[in-house]
């Protein structure tokens, strides 16, 4: 009897422990998404600031290059020189400046580009991370519920009815047609009734059967 609980003990921690697993490891897929995600946002925003930096750098650099536009023109004048020369000057300054400018916002959106595959890259190993967790709480479950079931087979399988002489045996007692008598492992022979006649009586008296 002791060795009987201790098996259905011992089959049910064992699936227990099979589906504690399973949601264990679902639950850290879980919060591996969920540190994804805010690790995606985190990128997002470095991506958006790197975008408003550029356009904050790329208005100074143009109030720079009108500043300097401004003071090469004064120059000019109060120089005297006129002509064809400063304006080249001054407008080769405006496209510098306007180089400038594009230059830093296409480092900016570029930068922003990085960041946002950064965000969905880590957003994709939460998700696969989740997938696996999932995965690993269904096969905990499967684990479970096979482990349950190899258990109660088993032990069903290993029920003993007891027999005439106090022992336990699997099979239960029948009896067979031929009178033979099979309790537990052990078996016993019973002699069957015959049955015939004899018949009585002489010339001057009825004759009479009898059955014995």
């Amino acid at each position: 009897m002791f060795a009987f609980i201790a098996a259905i003990l011992a089959t049910g921690f064992q699936a227990y422990s099979q589906y504690q697993a399973g949601k264990a490891a679902e639950a850290e897929g879980k919060l591996a998404q969920q540190l994804a995600d805010r690790n995606a946002k985190i990128k997002e925003r470095e991506g958006e600031a790197e975008v408003q930096r550029g356009r904050e750098e790329a208005l100074q650099r143009k109030k720079i290059g009108d500043q300097l536009e401004a003071t090469q023109r004064v120059g000019f004048a109060k120089g005297g020189v006129l002509g064809v020369t400063p304006e080249i000057v001054v407008e080769k300054t405006g496209e510098d400046t306007l180089t400038d400018r594009m230059t830093i916002l296409r480092n900016a959106f570029l930068n922003q580009s990085f960041r946002e595959s950064e965000a969905a890259n880590i957003r994709f190993g939460g998700a696969v991370a989740k997938f696996k967790g999932q995965s690993a709480a269904r096969a905990g479950k499967f684990k479970a519920i096979g482990t349950l079931l190899t258990g109660a087979l088993s032990l069903g399988g290993g029920a003993k009815t007891p027999t005439k002489g106090g022992g336990l045996s699997k099979t239960s007692p029948l009896r067979t047609q031929s009178g033979r008598r099979t309790i537990g492992s052990g078996s016993r022979n019973f002699p069957q009734k015959s049955f015939g006649t004899v018949t009585t009586g002489g010339a001057n008296r009825p004759t009479v059967t009898r059955r014995i």
